[in-house]
Parts: structure tokens; C-alpha cells; sequence
């Protein structure tokens, strides 16, 4: 088990050493890349004979790092240094999703297509055994004033009519998932002699996840922003005694809210009439 310092999260515990800058300027530049043009095609997609998909990554920076000067008036080479990170992150690849969306006519109420009868759920008179008996709709097709105006108007503005044919899986939908990340560190550290030690750091991390889904006009954001900051001093009494004091505050932010690029809820709620919901709401989801 860990120590009472790693109880706030129950899992893997990753130490992270950020290294401080040093008597010198030292600094460098990095890329990594990855592209489906560079990749070969996987087992499965070989074994249904498609093509590979979509793949683009690229994660790059910089690190800088050296002493503290200020011409006339500070010259820490020996004691005060600086060090600066910035990393960014930034992925897509490609998804496809299948689902099964109403056809035009079963929007309109058009249920024939269906094995299963259709029944009217306003009709019932009680049958044998405790069963109830419900007049069935003719033809499976319900009457266009039993349909709410409210539900065609969600219908045909937030679900997409099938591109495909059938019943059921009848709507694909190949948008690309996104993952963008950006992340700084900055660190500061200064000697006072040759037994006390302090340091300073900041780390600010940005991360947006676009993750698509079977719907086109919705897809989900998912955020892990976190801001962390660190202080700590190193005090050495004796070759076997060393007093170390530190103070950390991690500030997350990680909304998942759900995207709608059709419509806003404001506009759905006047224009489906409806008036029993909220029109100003955190992310302005639409009513399910």
C-alpha cells in the first residue's frame, strides 16, 4: 500500500521529476510523428479488405533552461535558475459509426414496414388473466394528430435521415476524432549557501478530446484541464539529517459536456414549443 502522502487517488501513483535549469543556457527542440502514411495496414482491416484509416499525430516542443542574470544588477550562475516547457499534442484519426435511424415514413408515422403490430396506447379494457386488450393501429400506421409537433420537430432536426439502406443500420457516420493538448512548465530554483534549498514550479496542462459518435450533430468534448503549482525547501542539518518542506495545490477542471453543432437549446425550445424547460442551462444541452 502507499503512504498517507498518495491517499487522494486510488490506483497507479507516477512520480514526475522536472528537471531545473543549470549554470549554462541549454535548450532544446523535439518532434514526434506518426501518419497512416507511414503505416502499414492492420490484421482486420486486411481480413474485410478495407483501406487503413486515417491517422495523424504530431507531438512537439521545447525546454529551455539556465541561470538567472540581469545584466548590472543579478548574476546567479552560482544559485538562481530557470527552466521553461512547452509541450503540444495534436491527434486525428479516423471513426466510423453504424446506426439504426426512422426512415422518412416512420417519422411521419408510417409503422407498416414493421412485423410487429402496432398498438393504440390510449385504448385497454381488461382481458382474461389480468391482461389488458388494446385496439391495434390500422395498418401499423399512426394518425399524423396523435403524432406530438413537438417530437417531429426533434425528429427531423436531430436525427439524421439513414444513408443507408434497411431498417437498422442504416446511418454511418465516418467523422474523425480529435485530440488536442497543451502543456507548460516553468520551474525556478535558488541555493542560499550550502544547506538551504528552494524551488518553485508550475505546470498548466489544456487537453480537449473531440469523441464522435453515431449522430452527426452531436459528439462529446471531453476536457481535462489542471493547473498545479509547488513550493519546497531543503534544509540539511547534519550528513544524516535533512529537513524537507514542500506545499502542492492541483486545481482540475474536467467538464464532459455534450456538443450540439445543429441547433441551440434556445432556438429548439421556441421552435418546438416547448415551455417547461429551462432556456439557459451549463452547456445548453437538448432535452431528451
Amino acid at each position: 500500500n502507499t503512504s498517507a502522502e498518495f491517499g487522494r487517488s486510488s490506483g497507479a501513483n507516477v512520480n514526475v521529476v522536472i528537471k531545473s535549469g543549470t549554470r549554462n543556457l541549454h535548450g532544446s527542440l523535439y518532434e514526434y510523428l506518426r501518419n497512416d502514411k507511414f503505416d502499414a495496414n492492420d490484421y482486420f482491416a486486411n481480413l474485410q479488405k478495407t483501406g487503413k484509416v486515417p491517422f495523424r499525430q504530431n507531438q512537439y516542443g521545447v525546454a529551455v533552461g539556465g541561470p538567472v542574470i540581469i545584466p548590472k544588477l543579478y548574476h546567479g550562475r552560482d544559485n538562481t535558475f530557470w527552466f521553461f516547457n512547452w509541450e503540444g499534442f495534436r491527434g486525428r484519426r479516423g471513426s466510423t459509426n453504424l446506426s439504426s435511424f426512422p426512415t422518412a415514413e416512420e417519422r411521419n408515422g408510417n409503422l407498416s414496414v414493421l412485423s410487429q403490430q402496432i398498438y393504440d396506447p390510449e385504448t385497454g379494457v381488461a382481458g382474461p388473466n389480468g391482461t389488458i386488450i388494446r385496439t391495434p393501429f390500422a395498418g401499423n400506421i399512426i394518425p399524423t394528430n396523435r403524432i406530438n409537433p413537438a417530437i417531429t420537430f426533434w425528429l427531423n432536426t436531430m436525427i439524421p435521415l439513414p444513408n443507408r439502406p434497411g431498417l437498422t443500420q442504416n446511418f454511418v457516420n465516418t467523422q474523425g476524432q480529435a485530440n488536442d493538448r497543451d502543456m507548460l512548465t516553468a520551474r525556478g530554483d535558488h541555493t542560499f549557501g550550502t544547506k538551504d534549498s528552494v524551488s518553485f514550479r508550475w505546470s498548466s496542462q489544456r487537453v480537449s478530446q473531440i469523441v464522435t459518435g453515431s449522430n452527426k450533430n452531436l459528439h462529446a468534448e471531453n476536457r481535462y484541464d489542471v493547473d498545479k503549482m509547488m513550493a519546497s525547501w531543503n534544509h540539511i542539518f547534519s550528513p544524516t539529517s535533512v529537513l524537507e518542506v514542500k506545499f502542492g495545490r492541483n486545481v482540475p477542471t474536467i467538464p464532459n459536456p455534450t456538443i450540439n453543432t445543429k441547433i441551440q437549446r434556445q432556438e429548439f425550445l421556441t421552435k418546438a414549443g416547448l415551455t417547461m424547460f429551462q432556456p439557459d442551462v451549463l452547456y445548453n444541452p437538448i432535452p431528451q
